[in-house]
């Protein structure tokens, strides 16, 4: 193997893990905003209930 094939070789294999870093992350921030929605219902259903009980209250 010589060593511009190494070179090429070291490259893509850079270049694929950069690409895994990337999805990684983007994937990191895909679960995060969902849960950050998910509490945000959640709080909203919790201050809809507590709403209700002081009225029927």
């Amino acid at each position: 193997m010589t060593t511009t094939m190494m070179m090429m070789m070291m490259m893509m294999m850079m270049m694929m893990m950069m690409m895994m870093m990337m999805m990684m992350m983007m994937m990191m921030m895909m679960m995060m905003m969902m849960m950050m929605m998910m509490m945000m219902m959640m709080m909203m259903m919790m201050m809809m209930m507590m709403m209700t009980t002081m009225m029927m209250i």
